[in-house]
This record gives C-alpha cells, structure tokens and sequence, in this order.
C-alpha cells in the first residue's frame, strides 16, 4: 500500500541521517531502524546502509550522569574517574563516574567564602584527582581536599572584585599557579597550605587576565 511505502521510504531516511551523525550510539540505533525498514521491504539500498552501519565503531556505555537546570559547570579528572558539578547554589559536588555516587560536597560556607562572591566559575582536578581548585565570580579561590572534605585554604574572598583565571596544579600536585587580588598580581602557592612560593607582584592585573597559564608563568620568571 502507499503508507507502508511511505513508512519504508521515511525509516531509510531516517536510518542514512542517524546513521551519519555524530550521536555516540548511532550504530545501535540505526541498525533498529533498518531492520524496521527491512521488515517492510527489503532492497539494494537497505543493504548498503546496513554494511555502512556496521562499519562504524562500537562505543559502550561506561557510566552516565543526569543533568539538570541545578548544574552550571562540569570538570572531569584527566583519568575520568571523577566528576565536579558547581551547582546553581554555589556548592561543588565530587561523584565518581562508575556509580555515579556523591563523594563530596563543597559549600562556600566550608571554604569561608562569602555568597557575594558567586556562583563557582571554574574548576580543576590536581593531579591524581586528590584535590579541587576552585575560582568564583567574584575572585575568591578556594582549594579543597577530595579525600578529607575539607578546606585548605581560600584566597581573595574578603571583597567581591572581578573573576580571574583558574588556579592551575603543577604536574607534581603541590603547587598552583594563580592570579591573586591580594598582592595584585599572580604567583606560585603552595597547594596544601596557600603559602606564596614565588610571586610577580610587578604584574597588574585587570578583568582581561581571565587565562594566566602555568606555562607563561614560568617563561616569565
């Protein structure tokens, strides 16, 4: 009949468009729809598009994580294993990909950092996961351990002032690269207590420096 030739020729077009796209699981998807397709009528073209659908790579699901209109930013650690959400009431919650189980919670309140700071801006895993930096809009920057739940120290959060760069861990994990408010200009802190390592207090900083790398730093020293 005319509407199963209809339906046929829309599950094809249907099956060559999921087919060329870039969904994850479009592989899977599309062979359902071919065999929809094949069930109807079978033919030369079906046949093509199957072999095409076949060649396309397998990609298994390995963990997933819901998402909501709670979730203003996510950050994954470099062994994915682990996830930061910033949250649209300004806490930082760890979960674990394999289950998708809370880990940690991070509050302003446990960092001391005012709400007039607001909501996190960026985020960074140090090395081997055992850490969080985390910079607000309104300068402050907190660095947080994963392990204990606790605080290690926050800088700039007496004021609101305007959102810098994130801090960046040193490959080792013990040290962060940062601008600072507080002297005006960026430095080398120590990743467990906030102690200054190095400093270029010469530098002025403005709302334009939102990126100071690791690498510039050291080519400036």
């Amino acid at each position: 009949s005319q509407a199963r030739q209809d339906l046929w020729r829309a599950l094809t077009a249907e099956a060559h468009a999921t087919r060329v796209s870039q969904t994850f699981n479009r592989r899977e998807t599309t062979l359902v729809t071919i065999e929809r397709a094949a069930n109807i009528a079978s033919s030369l073209e079906l046949r093509n598009e199957a072999i095409a659908t076949l060649a396309l790579p397998i990609y298994d699901l390995e963990s997933s994580l819901p998402i909501d209109a709670s979730m203003k930013l996510s950050v994954f650690d470099i062994e994915l294993k682990h996830c930061a959400l910033a949250l649209a009431n300004g806490d930082v919650v760890v979960r674990r990909l394999a289950d998708g189980a809370e880990i940690q919670t991070f509050t302003r309140k446990l960092a001391q950092v005012p709400d007039n700071q607001g909501l996190p801006a960026s985020i960074e895993f140090a090395p081997g996961g055992g850490a969080l930096s985390i910079r607000y809009q309104r300068g402050a920057l907190s660095v947080v351990d994963i392990g204990s739940g606790k605080c290690r120290f926050t800088r700039d959060a007496d004021e609101p002032r305007y959102q810098l760069n994130r801090g960046y861990f040193s490959s080792d994990g013990n040290s962060i690269v940062a601008a600072v408010h507080s002297p005006n200009g960026y430095e080398v802190l120590d990743a467990r207590t906030g102690a200054t390592k190095a400093d270029r207090k010469s530098t002025r900083l403005n709302s334009s420096h939102l990126v100071i790398s690791y690498a510039v730093f050291c080519l400036k020293k």
